[in-house]
Parts: C-alpha cells; structure tokens; sequence
C-alpha cells in the first residue's frame, strides 16, 4: 500500500468495506450450509440426539479454548513475516493439538459421570480426534488475510464446510443417531487439514526458535478465549446438568439459531477489519474515524437482526425446525437479545487487538464471567434453568458500556461520536419491533410461513425506514448511514429511471 492509501481514508474505507463484504458472505455461505445441515439433521435426529452432543462438546470447548494459542492472529498483530515464525507457529499449533486430544481423552469418564450419561463418554473418543488432526492445517493460509486476499479466504472456508456438509450428511443417513453428529468433528477437521495445502503453496516444517515471541502474543488472546468459553458455555453448562439432554437440545439450537444473524453478521467482518485497522494504527485521527464508522455499522446489522429474531421467534422455530421444537421458543427470545447486543461488542475485539489491548480485551472477558457467573446461578436458584436465558442477557449491556468507555480511555474516539454512532439503531429496532408485533397477523388466519415472511418484510422497511427518518432530523451527519446510502443512492436512481 502506497503513503497516500496508508493516509487516504476513503482507501481504508474501501478495504474494509470489501473485506468485511467478502467475510459476510463466506460466513453466511458457511452459516446457510450449517443451517440447511441443522433443518435436515433435526428431522432425522431428535432433541436428544443434539443434546447428547451438546453435552460432549461442552466440556470438549473448555479444553480447546484452555490451549488456544490463535496463532494466526498472533502472526498478523506482530506483523511477522520470516518462514522461522511461520513454522513456529504450525509446530506449536500441533503440539497444542495433541495436548488437547489426550487431555479430552483422560476426562471423558469424569464428564459422563457429570451428566449422568454413558453415551457422551462413548462419543468423546471420537469428537477428542479433531483437535490432532487440526493442529496440522497449514499455516500458510495467514497469507489470505495479511494480503487481504479475501476471496481466497472466502473459498478457503466455503470448500471445507461444503465438503463436510456432504460426509455428514452421508454418516446421518447411514446411522440415524448422535454418532453421526459425533462423526462431524474429525470429519471436518479431515477436510480442513487436506484443503489448507491444497489452496495454499506453503510448506511448514517443524521449528520452535521463535515460539516465545508468538507466546507473548498469544498469552492474552488465549486468557480471552477461556474467559469467554466460560460466558459462552457456563448457561448451557448448566441447562445440561439440570434440564437433562432434551433441554440441553432445545438451548443448544436455540442458542445457534438465535445469535445466528447478528453473530454471522459481524464475526466475518472481524477477520477484515483485524489487518485494516493495523495498517492505521500510525494515525490516531484517522483510526478514531474508522472506528466509529464501524460501530455505526455494528449497531444498525447486530441491533436491528436481534431484535429482529426476538419478536419472530414463534413462528421462525415453527417454519425451519417443526413443532417438535417448541419449547426452545422461550430460549430464543432471550438469546436473540443477547444476540443483538453482544453481536457489537464481539464486532470491536479486532480494534482491541489492533491497538495493542489484547490484555484489556482479556480483562473485559473477565469482567463479564465475573457477573455472570453469580447472575446464571441466581436465575438458577430463584427461577430453574427456564430463566438462565434471560440472565445471560441482562449482563450483556453492562459489559458493552465498559468496553465502549475503555475505547475512550485509550484511543481518540469520543463518548459523543459513541453515543451518535448508536442512538439511531437503537430506536429503530425498538420501533421494529413494535411495528412487527402490532402488525402481526392472528393465529391462523394465514399459513405460519406466510405470517413469518410478511413479518420479516414488516421489519426490514419499518427498520430502513426510522432508522433513515431518524438520520435525516439529526441532520445527516458523518457515520454508518450516510456511507450505507451514499452507495445505495446510484443504485435508487437507475432502478428510478428505469421504471419510470
């Protein structure tokens, strides 16, 4: 990149506006194969099935997260580039990996004995596979992001999940059981291991002379995703020892679904703005501008699909999962409000991590398991497990207010560019969402996917509609919207000419 792109804003802009199109598109071909994958697999197997899973892959995800080392991440913070830092990487990547299978291996009786269930022993054998198989996958495939080749990223990641797609479906045909479910780890860690050095000309080898300078990195990411395994899982934790393998089925796919738009919305978009941002770090001025355009951005897609996938719950888990699921609507409320809220803060870890606040970003993982802890065992105590969702909602906003005031502690930005970037996304989805619940069609007037897609049309005009309404009264100033509108307007005008 030239010193005019490094200190052009609309070039950075544009970076990251294709990056983040790229990431959304790979995470939402992903996320559309894995809930295609979901509606099928819910027919052939049964709540029970998932739930037995669920509760493996509980104790299977402490494990993973307690040895994540996210080398990658850490190669593309230190900006390291030399072949010794590379293999180094992939060496400690595979030791971890093969730490990782025997740890799984050693617990597996202690956790059946947890839940009271053999089946989850017999399959935590086979699930434990997967992280020594992927501790292989080539460390040359950094390169995509570091380059910003996002493309070869986007077929990087759509090829393994396709691939996986059809030998899962393939073993659930054949075994109509939880192994089957059991069966997708390893098969999928196969794959991703084969496709890495397929797509990628890179050739590790073993080497461990710069593993201490990639640890000093990576020390802090992996504090934050134990941290955060533990906000994650410490509900479903508990939902599987009291509610039993049913309800532990109904919250796990409650929780996947739920959290789906916002998280698939912003969780790619990470992987774009990670090295953009990096590469203006140099200008405190300038990082601060593309910050607050990317919370504008965070606010309006993660505030306006939560909110969004709350008030259609009903009929959404009707349509795609069948009635058999009806008592994960309760959970999915809750969770599709979680989802709206945290969707923002996962969206800023890359800025964290940019900056070089990986101990901050740490800490606030921290902070949030420390409320939430004793908030999950009060709705536990005081309600039953029914209420853990609406607890694991109530802690988020909190945590997003401390790590928006750490922005501010730490870089340029302003608590009033914070607070214009998303006062108007938030009065949007709240007006969404009582324009859909007031305009929603009776009971059985009309098919339950008629009623859902009048309701998802319902919110996406009521949504543009204040939210622009909003936009144009504040005067339209700089941010999210005026860059969304700037580049729909070309696109209003042909459609106007051609029609009329």
């Amino acid at each position: 990149m030239s010193e005019k792109e490094k200190h052009d804003f609309k070039s950075i802009s544009g970076h990251m506006a294709r990056g983040a199109v790229w990431m959304v598109l790979m995470r939402w071909s992903i996320r559309f194969i894995g809930l295609f994958s979901t509606i099928i697999l819910a027919r052939l197997l049964t709540p029970d099935d998932f739930g037995v899973v669920a509760m493996a892959m509980v104790v299977v995800a402490l494990i993973e997260r307690l040895a994540e080392t996210q080398v990658d991440t850490a190669l593309l913070r230190g900006n390291y580039t030399e072949r010794e830092y590379y293999d180094s990487a992939w060496t400690l990547q595979i030791a971890v990996g093969l730490c990782m299978t025997a740890v799984i291996l050693l617990v597996s009786p202690f956790v059946a004995s947890y839940f009271n269930d053999p089946r989850v022993g017999d399959i935590l054998p086979i699930v434990a596979t997967r992280a020594a198989i992927v501790g292989f996958q080539n460390i040359g495939i950094v390169d995509f992001r570091r380059h910003l080749q996002f493309g070869k990223e986007f077929r990087f990641w759509v090829s393994r999940k396709l691939a996986t797609f059809v030998l899962v479906m393939i073993a659930a045909l054949i075994l109509r059981n939880y192994i089957a479910l059991a069966l997708a780890m390893p098969i999928s860690a196969i794959v991703t291991v084969v496709i890495s050095f397929w797509m990628s000309d890179y050739r590790p080898r073993l080497a461990l002379a710069k593993i201490g300078e990639i640890w000093s990195i990576s020390q802090w990411l992996l504090v934050f995703s134990v941290a955060r395994y533990v906000n994650e899982k410490m509900d479903s934790f508990l939902v599987g020892g009291a509610g039993g393998s049913a309800q532990m089925g109904y919250y796990t796919v409650a929780v996947d679904i739920a959290t789906m738009p916002s998280r698939e919305l912003v969780l790619p978009t990470g992987r774009a703005l990670l090295p953009t941002f990096a590469k203006i770090t140099h200008d405190p001025q300038e990082l601060a501008r593309a910050f607050n355009t990317v919370l504008g951005f965070l606010g309006i897609v993660s505030l306006s699909a939560g909110v969004g996938m709350a008030v259609i719950a009903q009929d959404l888990v009707a349509v795609i999962l069948g009635s058999q699921w009806g008592a994960a609507v309760p959970y999915f409320r809750w969770l599709a409000i979680f989802g709206a809220v945290s969707g923002i803060a996962v969206g800023l870890q890359p800025f964290f991590i940019a900056i070089g606040r990986e101990r901050a970003y740490a800490l606030i993982t921290l902070v949030q398991a420390a409320l939430l802890i004793p908030a999950l065992l009060a709705a536990y105590a005081w309600f039953g497990f029914q209420e853990i969702a609406a607890a694991r909602a109530a802690v988020m906003p909190v945590i997003l207010f401390y790590m928006l005031a750490l922005v501010v502690r730490y870089t340029h930005v302003r608590s009033a560019d914070i607070l214009a970037a998303l006062w108007r996304p938030t009065l949007a989805a709240a007006g969404m969402g009582l324009v859909v619940t007031a305009l929603h069609l009776p009971a059985g007037s009309v098919p339950v996917a008629v009623s859902l897609v009048f309701d998802i049309a319902t919110g996406a005009v009521s949504f543009a509609a204040i939210l622009t309404g909003l936009w144009m009264l504040s005067g339209r100033p700089e941010g999210a919207e005026k860059v969304v509108l700037g580049n729909l307007r070309p696109y209003a005008r042909a459609l106007w000419r051609r029609f009329s």
